[in-house]
């Protein structure tokens, strides 16, 4: 049976409606290592205020829209308890993330676990609960911030693979914009796809995100 998981649990597919497939609603990109204006010339990206986030988004549900991917992972802000609540305020599915952003925003376990672990933590995370809670995540994230896939990132790419051979769950992508024009077109796309097939990944199960 197939099923997507929310924040307030799992739903059928028909019940999404309208659904925002990448976006950020509860996050603090200060919590990121870097001196510099990362990601980009423009402010971090700090968005702490459920309260304005509610409003916003009756918005998003005036105009038709039932549902959100959360793409926030952990190590710069995610909170699922915070999310269950604003779905519950904004009457919004959300579906919350596991994985891992670019390397400034990394948790300090990364640079120590394993890539099993790493897998570990993951799966943990979709089938028990997330951020010390018994709150699911839906979705699993890979991003990078170079033009090519290395070091770091690498590793984490390969423990999003194998959290989704064991669980079936859906990967998401990221790439920074200034790596992802260094090739015209683009190329980190495809590094992700051949690292993630190498790894036993379904395509059908991959969405290359911007």
């Amino acid at each position: 049976m197939k099923i997507v998981r929310t924040v307030r649990g799992d739903i059928a597919p028909e019940s999404l409606g309208i659904t925002a497939t990448h976006e950020h609603l509860y996050c603090d990109q200060s919590m990121c290592r870097s001196d510099l204006d990362f990601p980009g010339t423009y402010a971090k990206m700090i968005l702490r205020d459920p309260d304005q986030i509610v409003a916003e988004l009756a918005d998003f549900y005036a105009l038709g829209g039932r549902a959100i991917a959360e793409m926030t992972a952990c190590g710069w802000g995610r909170d699922v308890a915070v999310l269950k609540d604003i779905s519950e305020r904004a009457n919004i599915h959300i579906i919350a993330i596991s994985g891992f952003y670019v390397e400034d925003c990394l948790p300090d376990f990364v640079f120590t676990d394993s890539i099993d672990q790493l897998a570990d933590r993951i799966v943990e995370e979709i089938t028990v609960g997330a951020d010390g809670t018994d709150i699911r995540t839906g979705l699993i994230k890979s991003g990078i911030s170079r033009p090519i896939i290395e070091g770091i990132e690498a590793k984490c790419a390969r423990a999003v693979a194998r959290a989704q051979v064991r669980t079936g769950v859906a990967i998401t992508t990221h790439t920074t914009a200034a790596g992802r024009f260094e090739i015209e077109g683009g190329n980190v796309g495809m590094q992700h796809l051949k690292l993630f097939e190498s790894e036993g990944v379904d395509p059908s199960r991959l969405s290359i995100g911007h």
